[in-house]
């Protein structure tokens, strides 16, 4: 049977890619005027839970998933924070470990294949009274003249509410 003959992280990726296109094959017969916005929030999870898997497996998944015919266009949520891209920056001092490397590279991929990144992040000395951090877009790998970049402040509110602040 081919299942057995699977590397565990074969087995994962196709179990999840089954999942996925089973629920966007549901969605696409209850709607059929319109394609699915996919969402995926930290598929990068999986390099970390699956040590046999590559980052190269894992863009393959993703690239099979936005070619499914119901789905009209995908977000994706990945880290990318300094210990997620540490392996993309040479240090003679220290090597990075696999999976910081696996990280990197899916990121990297990522933003490559993406048409626009929206990038958020912390200010470097700390939250202000006034100011939370930097939201910035810019365009991916495979943009078009349409993406236009933008960088801005934000605020997050006692509320839990975010604002731009200019």
């Amino acid at each position: 049977m081919l299942a057995d003959s699977l590397s565990p992280s074969s087995s994962t990726l196709s179990s999840v890619e089954k999942k996925i296109t089973a629920a966007l094959t549901q969605a696409q017969a209850s709607n059929t005027s319109s394609k699915a916005l996919l969402i995926l929030d930290y598929p990068s999870l999986l390099l970390a839970t699956t040590p046999s898997l590559t980052s190269t497996a894992l863009s393959t998944l993703v690239l099979t998933l936005r070619s499914n015919p119901a789905v009209r266009s995908t977000l994706l949520a990945a880290p990318a924070d300094g210990p997620f891209l540490s392996a993309t920056q040479p240090d003679a001092n220290a090597a990075p470990t696999p999976i910081e490397s696996e990280s990197a590279a899916f990121t990297v991929q990522q933003a490559h294949c993406a048409r626009s990144v929206l990038s958020v992040r912390e200010l470097g000395t700390g939250a202000a009274r006034d100011v939370s951090g930097v939201l910035r877009v810019t365009k991916g790998g495979k943009s078009d003249e349409s993406i236009k970049e933008w960088e801005g402040l934000y605020l997050v509110g006692r509320d839990g509410g975010v604002k731009i602040v200019e």
